[in-house]
């Protein structure tokens, strides 16, 4: 058996065959150290994953022994994972290491597997944030498949879950101050609030997730170390806002202009001190939810027109000094900024918040349009997330074909684009590639007509995803990933019923 016949995904920072074989029992006997209050987790975790029985030793001999030790190192993702004829170890410093380990073990059981090589493997993260995000507006995901998205996250290490809770097509978080904002944005059909769109015809269409339902969300991604970020998108794409609030618009004859995606009244006026009051209070109950230290807003595809012939606006730029409707942008921007932070929080935004160099540089940029708007933002210095769109945007098509379902707007995004690529900027001094912690997937939902249309988009891509986000570049090879799902990936995700594109779709290794 190779390396590649074992079909790690993501692979391993460091993997070695070590000679013989390990017999997988029916039943393990499992002892801990220093993890006892992740026991029944770590049982439950692994039984699940490898319908393999896992239970306490008793006065039988170990075949799994967990050890968390503090001193094993600084990174608490790492892990080490060893494999003798006799019984297998993980060694990690923290619940997040043994949580990644488990990950790998669940890789290795595979139930048609009786043996197992014996191995030792030493593992940590290239990068701190490995993203995903899942845009509920345009196609309301309910809870269950939200819960079943984050597990499959967290099966391939990424830990940053982005919830994309608001935009034109309707507003998904439960709000105390604001109930209309869900009992009537949350909606769209021929007699609702907001019109029909992306196929989901005149019925009445849409939902939200009650704060409850949120708080249960969070709790089942905390146990899988994943992190739960939102999004409010402001001060474009807001249609929901203003049909609700039409007093936060900009004055002025605005029916003609529209955004990218032809939306017309759906900016926040930024002339308006109600439009900040009313940011206020949503931030607030939004940081009371969410316990992620980040919160993201958007920022991003500001259709111009409204603030350019806005009187407020106008007034707004005389005022304050700045130059145009761009710094304008920034202006708004930094005093979201500081409404998120006064809150205990940091703002997370799309690139365009970097508009007219207003911004605080405590702000994280998330760079979508290229990897060169994080260069120019990391520069500036911003910590800088990548996510550009051309590489982990899995709205895109996966293929030239007439019928391959997927936008095209920014190209064809196949397996191997989404694999093969760097988020380090290369002629950029090593301080500006320190503040690039990560990078990020996007699903957009145009296109996702239902949850199996979902998975399609998402799968084998996000896989690709998860290796660029945490093996090594070194060992990101384009033939071996490729070997490495044809020879067993693809069956794991097949035996949960991942409705994944084919592989016979997929271009093979050159």
């Amino acid at each position: 058996m190779t390396e590649s016949d074992l079909a790690l995904v993501p692979r391993p920072s460091l993997l070695s065959l070590t000679g013989g074989t390990f017999s997988v029992p029916h039943r393990f006997n499992v002892a801990e150290s220093g993890c006892a209050d992740d026991r029944d987790f770590i049982y439950k975790m692994l039984t699940t994953a490898s319908l393999i029985t896992f239970k306490p030793t008793g006065d039988a001999p170990a075949t799994l022994l967990v050890t968390m030790d503090p001193s094993f190192g600084a990174d608490d993702e790492a892990y080490a994972l060893d494999v003798t004829t006799e019984s297998i170890l993980i060694t990690a410093s923290g619940k997040a290491g043994l949580f990644y380990a488990a990950q790998t073990l669940r890789q290795l059981l595979d139930p048609a597997r009786r043996e197992v090589p014996c191995l030792h493997i030493e593992d940590a993260p290239r990068f701190k944030w490995r993203g995903m995000h899942l845009d509920v507006s345009r196609h309301f995901f309910d809870g269950a498949f939200v819960r079943r998205y984050i597990d499959l996250l967290a099966q391939h290490k990424l830990n940053v879950f982005h919830w994309h809770l608001t935009d034109d097509d309707g507003w998904r978080l439960e709000l105390d101050a604001y109930p209309e904002l869900t009992e009537r944005g949350g909606w769209r059909g021929e007699n609702e609030a907001l019109p029909p769109s992306y196929g989901t015809g005149n019925e009445r269409y849409g939902g939200y997730y009650t704060k409850d339902e949120v708080r249960d969300i969070i709790a089942y991604a905390a146990d899988r170390h994943v992190t739960v970020v939102p999004e409010i998108d402001v001060p474009g794409h807001c249609k929901p806002v203003t049909v609700c609030h039409p007093h936060l618009l900009c004055e002025g004859d605005m029916a003609h202009m529209k955004s990218v995606q032809e939306v017309a009244q759906n900016l926040l006026c930024a002339g308006r001190e109600e439009t900040f009051e009313f940011l206020e209070t949503v931030i607030g109950e939004v940081a009371e939810l969410f316990p992620s230290p980040y919160i993201h807003m958007g920022g991003d595809e500001r259709p111009e027109g409204p603030w350019e012939q806005c009187p407020l606006c106008a007034g707004r730029i005389r005022t304050e000094g700045l130059a145009n409707t761009d710094q304008l942008q920034g202006y708004f921007m930094e005093r979201v900024r500081k409404l998120v932070e006064a809150r205990g929080k940091k703002m997370i935004g799309w690139n365009e918040i970097t508009h007219g160099d207003i911004v605080s540089t405590s702000a994280i940029v998330m760079a979508w349009q290229d990897p060169e708007k994080g260069a120019e933002a990391a520069c500036k210095g911003h910590p800088v997330i990548m996510a550009p769109a051309r590489h982990t945007y899995f709205d895109l098509s996966q293929a030239e074909h007439s019928d391959e379902p997927g936008l095209r707007w920014a190209g064809i995004l196949p397996l191997k684009k989404a694999y093969s690529w760097s988020p380090l900027p290369d002629a950029t001094a090593e301080k500006t590639r320190e503040r690039i912690l990560g990078v990020h997937g996007c699903l957009w939902s145009e296109t996702l007509i239902d949850d199996q249309r979902a998975e399609y988009m998402a799968f084998p891509r996000l896989c690709a995803l998860a290796e660029v986000a945490w093996t090594p570049a070194n060992l990101q090879r384009w033939p071996n990933f490729l070997e490495r799902l044809t020879i067993g990936h693809l069956a794991r995700l097949k035996a949960q019923r991942i409705g994944y594109r084919p592989l016979d779709q997929i271009p093979p290794a050159q």
